[in-house]
Formats: C-alpha cells, sequence, structure tokens
C-alpha cells in the first residue's frame, strides 16, 4: 500500500494499529474491526489486507481457543493476494507459522516460513527488511526450541542486522528481542561471556529507548538474566528476578507466544530446586494459559507442574496432573488433525485463488490479445502498430539511426474477390501474413502489421536504403509465389511504398505514413507490382515529393 496517497484516516488507523498490537488489548480488536468496516465500505482490499490481518492477531491474542482468528486470517490472505500487498501476506505466513509452532507442528512451521520468504522480493526496502527479520527471528526461534542453537544463534544475527539497517524507523522492541536471544543461545552453547555482553547490549538498548520494554521482551530478558544469575551461582538474584516475571503475568496477562519462555523459566528454577520461585511462577501463569486452551501449551505448562510435584514430593498433587498429562496428549492428537485440517484447507483455498488469479490473467491476456491482433491474420492491427511505431520512432530519433515506414496492399483485390469470393480472398490475406511473419523472423528491428482490409504495414529500423529495399523485394517475391485452389504463382501481386530516412524532431509517425502512402500511389501510377522508396520528409505539395521518388519494377 501507498501510504503517500491513501485517506489520512485510514493511514491513522493502521499506525494506531501499528503500535495497539504490542499491547494485544481490547484497543487493538477495536481498532482492526474500524479498518475491516472501511475496507469493506470501500471495497478496498489494500485497507482489508491490512484489517483482517490485525483483526485475525487481536482475536488469537484474546480469545485463541475459538478458532475465530483462523476464517479471519483467510480472509486477510484473500485480499492481500488480489491486493498484491506481499509484505503483508508475508506476515500472514509468519502468523500461520508461529501457530503452526504452538501446536508443536515445527516442520508446518518452517513450510510457513518459507512461504513467506517468497514474499520478500524487496530485502532492501524497510518493510522488505522487517519482513525478512522476522522470518530469520521465527526460524531462529524454531531452531532453538529444536536445541540447534548454533543454527539459532545465526538466524538472531541476521534478524538483528536486518532490523539495525532501519534502526530510526523499525520498531525498537524487534531489535531487542533479536539480542536478548542471541544471549540465550550464546549460553545454552555455554558462551557465557557472550551472552553477557548480550544482555548488557540489550540492558543498554532499553534505557536507549526512554521507556519500558513491553511484555515479551520483558520475559525474555528475565529468562537471559535467571539463567545468567544460576549459571553464576547467585540464586537471590535469580529469585527476585523470578518474582518480577510472576508479578509482570499478574498483572499484565499472557500470551500464547510466551508460554513457552515462562515454561522455560519454570524449568531452569526447577532444575535449580528453587521450588517456591518456580512455584510462584507457575501458579500465576495456570489460569492464563487454561484460558489460552491450546492443548500443547497446556501440556508443556503440566509438564512443569509434574516436575515441580515430583521435586518437593507432592503425591497428593502428582496424581491428578499425570492424569491430565494423559488426556491432553489424547487431546493432542486430535488438536494435530485441527491443525492439519486447517492447513489443508489453507492450501486448497490458496490453490482455489491461484486458479481465479491464472484465470483472470488468462482471461485478460486474451482480450489484449484481441484488442492488439487483428482476428482473420494474426497480425499485429492498427491499434498495437500505433503504440509500437511511436516507439520505434524515439528509439530512431534518439539514437540517430534511420526509421523506414512501407505499406503496402494487394493490386486489384477488389477484383479478386468478386471473382474468387471472399473467402479465397481471406485465405489470401491470412498467407500473406504467414509471408510477413516469416521475414519478421528472419530480420532484426523488422515488425509488420494489417493496417485494414488489404493493406499492410511494415516498420524498419537501422536499415538503408539497399537492406530496406532487399527485404521489400523479398516480401514481393515470396507474395507473389503463393499458390491455392484456383490460383497460380504470379497472380497475386503487390504495390509497396516506403519511406526510409532520419527522424527529426518536426516529424511524426504519421508522416512516415502519408509519405509512403504517396510513394505507394507513385508506384501504382507507374506500374502495379513495383516498389516507390524515398527519404523526403512530408512534402509542402505532392509533386516535391513524388520527385525524389527512387522506383523499382
Amino acid at each position: 500500500m501507498d501510504f503517500n496517497v491513501i485517506d489520512q484516516s485510514i493511514r491513522r488507523l493502521i499506525v494506531r494499529a501499528q503500535y495497539q498490537r504490542y499491547e494485544a488489548g481490547a484497543d487493538y480488536l477495536k481498532t482492526a474491526r474500524e479498518l475491516v468496516r472501511q475496507g469493506t465500505a470501500r471495497q478496498d482490499d489494500a485497507i482489508l489486507s491490512f484489517g483482517y490481518y490485525f483483526l485475525a492477531e487481536a482475536l488469537y491474542n484474546l480469545h485463541p481457543c475459538t478458532g475465530e482468528y483462523a476464517e479471519v486470517l483467510l480472509k486477510a490472505i484473500a485480499s492481500q493476494k488480489r491486493a498484491d500487498e506481499n509484505i503483508m501476506l508475508g506476515r500472514s505466513y509468519i502468523f500461520l507459522a508461529a501457530d503452526a509452532a504452538n501446536h508443536n507442528d515445527k516442520a508446518l512451521s518452517f513450510d510457513y516460513l518459507l512461504e513467506a520468504q517468497h514474499c520478500c522480493i524487496d530485502a532492501d526496502s524497510f518493510e522488505g527488511a522487517m519482513l525478512s527479520g522476522a522470518i530469520s527471528y521465527n526460524t531462529g526461534y524454531l531452531y532453538g526450541e529444536l536445541g540447534e542453537y548454533r543454527h539459532a544463534l545465526e538466524h538472531m544475527v541476521m534478524a538483528e542486522s536486518f532490523y539495525r539497517g532501519y534502526e530510526e524507523k523499525g520498531v525498537p522492541t524487534n531489535t531487542l528481542s533479536t539480542i536478548v536471544m542471541e544471549g540465550v543461545y550464546h549460553l545454552n552453547l555455554g558462551e557465557k561471556d557472550a551472552a553477557r555482553r548480550d544482555l548488557e547490549r540489550a540492558s543498554s538498548f532499553e534505557r536507549s529507548l526512554g521507556r519500558n520494554a513491553a511484555l515479551a521482551d520483558r520475559t525474555m530478558m528475565s529468562l537471559l538474566k535467571i539463567k545468567l544469575c544460576l549459571s553464576d551461582g547467585t540464586r537471590t538474584e535469580a529469585k527476585a528476578e523470578a518474582r518480577e516475571v510472576t508479578q509482570d503475568i499478574k498483572r499484565n496477562g499472557l500470551s500464547p507466544d510466551l508460554v513457552g519462555d515462562v515454561c522455560v523459566i519454570a524449568s531452569d528454577l526447577i532444575d535449580a530446586r528453587l521450588a517456591e520461585s518456580a512455584e510462584g511462577l507457575l501458579v500465576a501463569a495456570e489460569p492464563l494459559v487454561k484460558k489460552i486452551d491450546i492443548p500443547f501449551l497446556t501440556l508443556v505448562l503440566i509438564k512443569q507442574q509434574i516436575r515441580h510435584a515430583r521435586l518437593v514430593g507432592d503425591v497428593q498433587t502428582l496424581c491428578p496432573l499425570m492424569n491430565d498429562y494423559f488426556d491432553l496428549n489424547e487431546r493432542l492428537d486430535e488438536d494435530h488433525k485441527r491443525s492439519t485440517a486447517y492447513a489443508i484447507e489453507l492450501r486448497k483455498s490458496m490453490e482455489e485463488m491461484r486458479d481465479k488469479e491464472e484465470h483472470f490473467l488468462r482471461e485478460n491476456a486474451r482480450l489484449a490479445r484481441e484488442a492488439e491482433y487483428d482476428a482473420l491474420t494474426k497480425l499485429p492491427n492498427r491499434y498495437l502498430l500505433t503504440n509500437v511505431s511511436n516507439d520505434e520512432f524515439e528509439l530512431a530519433y534518439h539514437a540517430k539511426t534511420k526509421l523506414g515506414l512501407e505499406i503496402f496492399d494487394i493490386d486489384d483485390f477488389k477484383r479478386f474477390n468478386d471473382t474468387h469470393g471472399h473467402q479465397m480472398g481471406d485465405v489470401v490475406l491470412t498467407r500473406v501474413a504467414d509471408v510477413l511473419r516469416n521475414v519478421v523472423a528472419d530480420n532484426e528491428n523488422v515488425f509488420a502489421a494489417r493496417y485494414g482490409g488489404d493493406e499492410f504495414v511494415m516498420l524498419y529500423r537501422d536499415k538503408t536504403d539497399e537492406e530496406v529495399i532487399k527485404i521489400a523485394e523479398r516480401i514481393r517475391d515470396d507474395v507473389a509465389s503463393i499458390t491455392c485452389r484456383g490460383i497460380d504463382p504470379g497472380d497475386i501481386k503487390i504495390t509497396q511504398g516506403i519511406r526510409n530516412s532520419l527522424p527529426i524532431s518536426s516529424n511524426k509517425v504519421w508522416d512516415y505514413l502519408s509519405v509512403a502512402d504517396y510513394a505507394l500511389y507513385e508506384a501504382k501510377r507507374k506500374d502495379k507490382g513495383g516498389i516507390a522508396l524515398t527519404d523526403r520528409p512530408a512534402p509542402a505539395d505532392k509533386d516535391f515529393l513524388l520527385s525524389g521518388v527512387r522506383l523499382l519494377s
């Protein structure tokens, strides 16, 4: 979408939504619905590309268990494809990738990220860089989930480079997130000094923003701090940081994307036997995760609750948790089936949209051909001739090379039609067109068109008089050799008029056509079947022109 030409009220809504999406609250949902309303009222797919995407994201953050977001996201993708909004389409695929990862379908998640990469046609633009950064970030995060920390780190570094390239225009929280995750992966690789430097960079970057980091960034920074504290043996600081995370969750809630990070913190605390800190975090997260109601995320939480219960020897709590864990595994199979069915439905919808788009393009191409090509001879018609001749004139004028224009007609064609019938006349016209196609195929900078009736036009760029005459003679001879039922070689003759000269600023293509037509007239007056060539400009009177005509029989 070109933000320089859209309505200011729409621009304000989009900008507002861009900021509200990081808070993931009811205001974001309200703004998204208003964008959809405006786009629907205006029947504007570009606006709907943003509106439906924001609405799907808001619904996912507020009510992920309802599945309503999935239907809205399909509408977003359809609008984005119709409006050719590749950046927003890429963001939709990233959304799908994150959702697939939250349902523990990492293969599908990688597949969606690859689709998103195909949408990034201009990585050097701001929007393209932001999309590339998001793709790299999510790819790195997936590798981290798989324990491939070196690959994860490489992608995070790449993501940071994309974000840093447009730091002034970009969203600061994106850069902050990548730095924090680099620290996590450095630490997982045993590179503690590098992890500390990353934490220092993240803290410095946060201070430079002049405001507090978003909840997601605070949670990930806490994850890195706690890991470093536990690695250094500073358990008191780790417990203090865990309390901060717990209070943050109680105050601000928990989005699906943060459940995994919170459970990693709980896991680290359990590994360090900080049972009380882990319990506080898990108790705060439990009702929020249940509200999200995504089986895999609930399973991740319950796994840490089981580990905590075993750590403290709480057998009474352990038994129902184990039952819940078993039941959730059963639900997870059903959830995976639903996720797969949704992916198949999405693919089907995308294929249907692609088929419709291809049909539309084919139909447009067919209509364009009909508008530019003669139905009988399949040669370019007068409309296309006008466009091509104007372009050829400009090329020849600026290159200071000759431009030649030939017009010819079939001698006594009316009498031929009266004698042999119009159907046979059409056959002859198509045979003449075949001759011209062969000539064009064998010669550079030559163009042929049907002008109308039995008249045809040839364009020659950067040809000497001798070269033009040689081609014209070939056309004459090949046409004369045409045979068909009741027609012998030599029965079909043409007369040709040509102007070949350097274009001057006062000339127009019409001048060339007019002079070539006069030359044709002179050739017919002298001898039908001849060729007349001139380099004269448009005349003040006909006699001035014809005095410079070169006649060939």
